[in-house]
């Protein structure tokens, strides 16, 4: 079994057509692919106040969090 927790980021700038990024932390339980999702939130400033937020430095931006099983 893998699971897929997806972080797509929207800036206000771009609109909602599309995220500017994606992550996607992948494991083999749910607990696992949070775990690492939770990790680079710890490094990666961009995504971790996008997620806590919803600004980063001068940029306005939006988190959209989901959880899936792929296989």
């Amino acid at each position: 079994m893998l699971w897929a927790y997806t972080v797509d980021i929207y800036e206000a700038l771009v609109g909602d057509d599309y995220p500017v990024v994606q992550h996607t932390f992948y494991g083999r339980t749910r607990a696992e692919a949070l775990h690492y999702f939770q990790s680079h939130m710890v490094t990666d400033a961009f995504m971790r106040d996008c997620v806590n937020t919803g600004r980063w430095e001068q940029v306005t931006c939006r988190a959209v969090r989901k959880i899936r099983k792929i296989r």
